[in-house]
């Protein structure tokens, strides 16, 4: 029979397990090593990146472009505002020159109520003559026959006050 060595099995099970773990170490020493080089180069690139100042310049982007469509809008209103007013006041009948007819036909007629709506003007009047009266609603009739700035006089009533001897007399002017 053969003698049966066991020391000898134990020594070399022994000795490829050390070197199982020779090899495990030097491999996780290199994998740290690895592992050291790579962060170190990610901090670095993270250091020189310019990615803080992109975002930065992100933001300061967003808050320009915040501003300028704030006052983008407020211009956008005020051109539609202006448009409008242009509007309206393309519209608008000329009033103002009307009116001054008006009262240059009334040398001896005082005008004491000059109410004025969308086309119609309506014109409470008082004299001491007559003939005051029928010249300013003459050159009225006759003012409205060209259809230039209004095209119908209405008399609405004419009073007398026998007392102060003054007449008072309505009437409603068609505007063009």
């Amino acid at each position: 029979m053969k003698e049966i060595n066991l020391i000898s099995k134990r020594k070399e099970d022994f000795l490829k397990s050390k070197k199982v773990l020779k090899t495990l170490y030097t491999l996780s020493i290199a994998c740290l090593f690895v592992t050291f080089i790579c962060s170190v180069g990610i901090f670095l690139l993270k250091l020189s990146s310019p990615l803080p100042g992109l975002k930065a310049e992100e933001e300061e982007l967003v808050n320009n472009i915040s501003l300028a469509k704030q006052k983008l809008t407020k211009i956008v209103v005020l051109d539609e505002r202006l448009k409008n007013v242009s509007g309206l006041l393309a519209k608008k009948s000329d009033i103002d020159s009307t009116i001054d007819i008006i009262t240059a036909q009334a040398k001896d007629v005082k005008i004491t109520v000059l109410d004025i709506q969308k086309k119609k003007l309506s014109i409470s009047s008082s004299s001491q003559s007559l003939n005051s009266i029928d010249l300013f609603l003459n050159s009225l009739v006759a003012i409205s026959s060209d259809k230039k700035k209004f095209s119908k006089v209405t008399l609405n009533n004419l009073n007398t006050d026998f007392k102060s001897g003054k007449y008072t007399f309505s009437l409603d002017i068609d505007l063009l």
